[in-house]
């Protein structure tokens, strides 16, 4: 295929040092409709402002329509008059809509049957000519990451990203084969994309599957099922715990606590033992052989936080850790509050230790799991603030199975059916959380099953990194074919292919 040298100035803009025979270098601003309003940018946010709305109407398209590719979604609206005001923003099918703010370069094709309406001015429409070049061509092409890259460039802000101006998406270039070659480019991408797609497609379930997997082997290992076999071949050497040693044990340690932190707890207002509640009959199930029912309290105290002040937060010191600081497995220590080192002397009965099991208690269930982890040694030092629980254990070997009840989408369901308050701000109660009554297994059990429980996650985190692994492989192959096809090359290669493989 012959072709012509690409100026110096060019060649990192196209991404080539030479333009293929038929093809040209054209701007956005070449390839729009001559009608009217063909590449326009939505209405500055006082066009339409919330107290123009109305119940029904005329809509007003968003950033969501665009990034879920859902113009269906949405309930704002504007009167007739309204709309004839700003018609010069209507959306019809066939047209393309950029986001412009915040999320930028997501791209949605107006489809067929949408209500009449404008787009907002976090959106950018385009009209093309369709005698230069096809809607699938176009498609595919701003979603290349060298399109993708150009617009990264024309934008600013530091907290929000915003599209520069609507004259520099007209000056961005790229190389536009005759339309009988965009349509054998349309028809190869598709081709591929479809094969990435599947895979894709396929490896996005994966982590659906591992959460279950996880769950089977909590439910596993909570339920005595995951170690049958190594009771069997143990069971004259397993010793059933026993509960008078633990509640001894348990008083023992309240009155060291309290004796180590007199100074601090001296306003506390229970300062008297509470002997904790007892497993309910309700809740007990048939447990295996040398286990035994037992509630969260009678194995952990559950310490909740302190309400610092938020006028004496610091820049650096002591971190808080808050309920938003927990995720599902892990705490995050991002926009971090801290408290003054040298006012920790009141607070030292509140500091967290290596290994010790937290529980947001607001807003407990988000989108990625239940807000429960456990500090680890990097966490350190930090302070136990209002609205998270610390279980402070009894016998700290027994730690593992604690978690992993607490993880088990058992208790969870048990929680909401008798330990949420609250619909706005779902709230788990203290008391539902000593209550709940677990299976308690010997400690020889018990380091079993943490033993095994671990492998299996292990292993189950080792496929969630080739997962991950996988699908930026097929991320990265997505735009290796794009960027072969707007370069000239995806064609000719496959045909020379063709032609040594036949």
């Amino acid at each position: 295929m012959k072709s012509k040298n690409v100026a110096p100035s060019m060649e990192e803009d196209l991404d080539v040092r030479e333009v293929p025979e038929g093809w040209i270098v054209l701007t956005i601003k070449d390839l729009v409709s001559s009608k009217k309003n063909a590449i326009k940018r939505g209405p500055f946010g006082s066009s339409i402002k919330k107290s123009f709305f109305v119940p029904e109407g005329f809509k007003i398209y968003e950033q969501k329509n665009i990034i879920y590719n859902d113009f269906a979604a949405g309930n704002y609206f504007i009167s007739e008059e309204k709309f004839r005001e700003l018609e010069d923003f209507e959306i019809r099918s066939g047209d393309f809509i950029i986001s412009c703010s915040g999320t930028i370069g997501k791209i949605a094709i107006v489809p067929n049957g949408i209500q009449r309406g404008i787009i907002n001015q976090a959106l950018l429409k385009i009209t093309l000519n369709e005698e230069k070049i096809l809607s699938k061509y176009f498609f595919l092409l701003c979603n290349s990451e060298r399109f993708q890259k150009k617009i990264a460039r024309n934008t600013h802000g530091s907290t929000m990203q915003n599209i520069s101006s609507v004259s520099d998406i007209k000056k961005i270039t790229i190389l536009l084969p005759p339309l009988s070659e965009q349509q054998r480019i349309v028809a190869y991408v598709e081709a591929l994309l479809t094969h990435i797609n599947t895979a894709s497609n396929r490896l996005s379930r994966v982590p659906w599957i591992m959460k279950k997997f996880r769950q089977v082997v909590l439910v596993a290992a909570c339920e005595g099922w995951l170690t049958e076999e190594w009771r069997e071949n143990h069971r004259n050497k397993i010793q059933t715990p026993s509960l008078t040693d633990l509640l001894s044990h348990r008083k023992v340690l309240w009155k060291l606590r309290n004796s180590k932190f007199s100074s601090q707890l001296k306003n506390k207002t229970h300062q008297k033992y509470k002997e904790p509640k007892e497993p309910s009959k309700d809740n007990i199930v048939d447990l295996p052989v040398g286990w035994i029912p037992i509630t969260v309290s009678q194995i952990a105290f559950l310490d909740v936080g302190f309400s610092f002040s938020s006028k004496e937060f610091q820049d650096s010191g002591i971190k808080l850790l808050r309920g938003e600081n927990i995720e599902p497995g892990s705490l995050r220590w991002r926009e971090t509050k801290y408290w003054s080192e040298d006012q920790i002397d009141d607070y030292q009965h509140l500091l967290l230790e290596d290994g010790e099991i937290v529980l947001g208690m607001d807003r407990p269930l988000i989108s990625t799991g239940f807000k429960i982890a456990r500090v680890t040694p990097e966490d350190l030092p930090c302070l136990l603030v209002q609205r998270v629980t610390r279980f402070k254990m009894v016998d700290p070997e027994y730690t593992d199975i604690l978690y992993y009840n607490l993880q088990n989408e058992k208790f969870q369901k048990y929680l909401a059916e008798n330990g949420l308050t609250g619909s706005a701000l779902p709230h788990i109660t203290g008391s539902a959380v000593k209550d709940y009554t677990l299976g308690l297994p010997s400690k020889e059990e018990s380091n079993e099953i943490t033993r095994r429980v671990n492998a299996l996650f292990a292993r189950a985190d080792a496929f969630d990194r080739q997962v991950v692994a996988a699908s930026r492989r097929c991320e990265r192959l997505t735009q290796a074919v794009l960027g072969k096809a707007f370069r000239g090359e995806l064609i000719s290669g496959m045909e020379s292919e063709s032609h040594i493989n036949p």
